[in-house]
């Protein structure tokens, strides 16, 4: 059996109205007022809870420069095994991201059956390959 980290991440928030002259101000006074303590949120402002697979950077890191002499279709198929997306669906998805015929996006994914809580991760990979930032040189 393997050992798998789960980050469980709660959020908490809540609207205020700030008078300022402009929205900038606005927020460096929310941020002033939260600091002191003028505003505390508590379990009341619970706004939700996300539970998913902890993406460790260096990790990713560790597969850009192990895999930089390849294509970086591979590279991107390494990366959407590590967060979890299964092989042969991360296989599918570097392939169609190096093809002309195919635009992935979120929509793609929904359609492909990835689950919510990997889409906005595996969009940031992907996109990161859009740009052309999965190389390590």
């Amino acid at each position: 059996m393997d050992t798998f980290e789960i980050e469980i991440k709660e959020t908490l928030s809540t609207m205020i109205k700030v008078e300022a002259e402009n929205q900038c101000d606005a927020i460096l006074k929310a941020r002033s007022m939260y600091r002191n303590q003028e505003i505390i949120l508590d379990s009341e402002d619970y706004n939700g809870t996300d539970i998913t697979p902890f993406i460790n950077s260096s990790n990713i890191q560790e597969i850009i420069e192990n895999y930089s002499d390849n294509d970086e279709r591979i590279v991107l198929e390494k990366i959407l095994c590590y967060i979890g997306i299964p092989t042969n669906k991360s296989s599918l998805i570097a392939v169609e991201v190096g093809s002309s015929q195919c635009i992935v996006n979120e929509d793609y994914l929904i359609d492909i059956g990835i689950p919510d809580y990997l889409r906005s991760k595996a969009m940031d990979y992907i996109n990161m390959f859009y740009r052309g930032e999965l190389s390590s040189t």
